[in-house]
């Protein structure tokens, strides 16, 4: 890539990503634990190497609800097909199993993740729209009560980080958006119920100027006011139709479809970056000054007329070097270094040292993702009848 902040110099940059697969098959274990879900219900299926069921065997479940920070403990036995019926699971924000032969398992039952927008600018008066979550959309065509959206989404106005007024009134549910009308200058805190973070909410009464909303006090950047949502998933027999709003040239769907639960391998790896938000300023006040005839301090005077004297040559011997003993240039693979007990080998590209760059790469981005509990991303699905 350029980089344009060092004159178009280009540099090398570079990306890895590790998937382990399958690691069950060093081990001697003969079965495993997955996790299905039929229709709206989830089902825990304990099967065998080649897909076989494992009746009558005891699974201990650790349950895990959004609203209690205690877990739930309960121990269940496989029926003659290998499964355990665990219903709809409403609320359940995690579960996880242990099984006989001692391997765990746990699943995230997380039905959407969005990568949300910390703040939101606006003009005063003009209408916002906020991609709402897709239960509380559907619950908003099931519920005919008229302000049930305030028992579910909150809208505070802020003035020096203090909650000063409730403006719920001025919000409604239209199309799988949150429709916030008719707010005046100011800051807001909205809070939607089961969203763990608050959107920031920036208002002034500035016209739009390219890009920017000019105001006598602050400048917004006008950005992200025409979200992309999912607004509608119908399936059939024959077809799924997704429906989106505000699109774009550059919106783009992918699908993905699992036999078992893949835990948070699909949502973390898709939703695992950071949205950029808009950016904001204060006009400046101050008028431009110009002081002539300034006295300036010895020191400063000294460096700013050392550019004008005569220049000297310096040391003009030449520069030593390696004459008779030149050192040995060869390139370095890392099977040939020999390695501290407990020490990892660096970042390595094809065989070989990776540039700076990928030296410079985090341990973290380096970790092995875990998928749905660490031990259940290394399971063997190959007695499946298809591929993925």
């Amino acid at each position: 890539v350029d980089m344009l902040s060092a004159g178009g110099e280009k540099r090398d940059v570079s990306a890895s990503h590790t998937w382990t697969l399958n690691g069950i098959e060093r081990t001697d274990v003969s079965n495993d634990g997955y996790l299905s879900k039929f229709g709206a219900d989830y089902v825990f299926e304990l099967l065998g190497r080649n897909g076989e069921p494992l009746a009558d065997q005891q699974a201990v479940f650790t349950i895990k609800h959004r609203d209690f920070a205690r877990t739930q403990t309960i121990a269940l036995r496989s029926d003659e097909k290998g499964r355990v019926s665990l219903g709809a699971l409403p609320g359940i924000a995690n579960v996880g199993v242990q099984i006989p032969n001692g391997r765990r398992s746990s699943w995230d039952l997380d039905d959407f993740e969005r990568t949300w927008a910390g703040t939101i600018h606006a003009k005063a008066g003009e209408v916002l729209r906020v991609p709402l979550p897709p239960d509380l959309a559907e619950m908003q065509l099931r519920r005919a009560v008229k302000d049930w959206v305030r028992a579910y989404v909150s809208l505070l106005e802020v003035r020096a980080g203090t909650f000063v007024a409730d403006h719920g009134a001025a919000m409604s549910v239209n199309g799988g958006f949150l429709v916030i009308e008719g707010l005046p200058a100011g800051d807001y805190a909205l809070r939607i119920r089961g969203e763990a973070r608050d959107i920031a909410i920036k208002v002034t009464s500035g016209a739009l100027t390219h890009g920017w909303y000019l105001g006598g006090r602050r400048n917004l950047e006008a950005k992200g006011t025409a979200p992309l949502q999912i607004t509608d998933v119908a399936t059939t027999p024959d077809a799924i139709t997704v429906k989106l709003a505000n699109t774009s040239p550059f919106t783009r769907v992918h699908f993905a479809a699992s036999r078992f639960e893949p835990g948070r391998g699909i949502f973390g790896d898709f939703g695992g970056f950071v949205r950029f938000g808009a950016s904001s300023g204060t006009p400046s006040r101050l008028p431009n000054l110009y002081a002539a005839g300034r006295d300036i301090g010895d020191e400063y005077r000294y460096i700013l007329d050392r550019r004008y004297l005569k220049l000297f040559p310096g040391n003009m011997l030449t520069r030593p070097g390696l004459l008779l003993n030149p050192w040995d240039r060869r390139s370095t693979d890392v099977q040939d270094l020999d390695q501290q007990d407990g020490q990892a080998p660096s970042a390595t590209y094809g065989g070989r040292v990776g540039s700076g760059a990928m030296r410079a790469m985090s341990k973290n981005s380096m970790k092995i993702p875990n998928g749905p509990g660490g031990a259940a991303a290394e399971a063997n699905i190959d007695f499946l009848a298809a591929s993925a």
